[in-house]
């Protein structure tokens, strides 16, 4: 079974592994004084709480990068998928639609020459075969 999960999108550029893997974290705060210790008692439950937070932490962060990388994985297999499908005839291309504009805008901004390429519609998947009934989809892409 195949199901369409993400509408086709215009891009710039291709996405690449950095796009999913790679993250910017900030430095982490100092806590404020309300929340240290304040007591020589209070420093090895102080210690024993900061340990297991930041094992939290990097659990959360291993999840947080699986998740990452399975939908890494899910977009560059589904893009494979479908150029195999569109190839078969099982799935149309998107329309794209090319729109030419002399002027556009008014009050503060004026774009002279404006050129906007946007999808019109979807693509879809099609039940029938249109380029040969032969076809098998490769059994390493299922």
């Amino acid at each position: 079974m195949f199901e369409i999960t993400r509408e086709a999108q215009l891009t710039s550029a291709p996405p690449d592994w950095r796009t999913y893997l790679v993250r910017t974290w900030g430095k982490p705060h100092h806590p404020v004084a309300a929340a240290l210790p304040r007591t020589k008692a209070e420093v090895p439950h102080w210690n024993q709480w900061v340990a297991e937070g930041w094992a939290d932490g990097e659990k959360q962060a291993t999840e947080i990068f699986l998740s990452d990388l399975s939908r890494l994985q899910r977009d560059i297999t589904g893009m494979a998928r479908y150029r195999v499908l569109l190839n078969a005839g099982r799935v149309e291309e998107p329309r794209v639609v090319f729109e030419h504009q002399d002027a556009v805008g008014g009050g503060d901004t004026l774009h002279l020459n404006d050129r906007t390429i946007r999808i019109a519609s979807q693509p879809g998947l099609q039940s029938h075969v249109r380029r040969g009934s032969d076809y098998d989809y490769p059994e390493h892409c299922r």
